[in-house]
């Protein structure tokens, strides 16, 4: 058996986007780029797990 450090993997799901579509009560979503935002901060600590 090896002693070898086990990959991680994570699968990012979310919406970055919406339509400009207003809800009855005059309400919207904005776009908030949770995704990319979690990306652009895992990107670099993934290179030291």
């Amino acid at each position: 058996m090896t002693n070898s450090t086990p990959n991680f993997y994570a699968l990012l799901i979310g919406i970055d986007f919406y339509f400009p579509h207003r809800l009855p009560e005059g309400y919207y979503y904005k776009n908030l780029g949770d995704v990319s935002e979690i990306l652009t901060t895992l990107k670099p600590i993934s290179k030291t797990l």
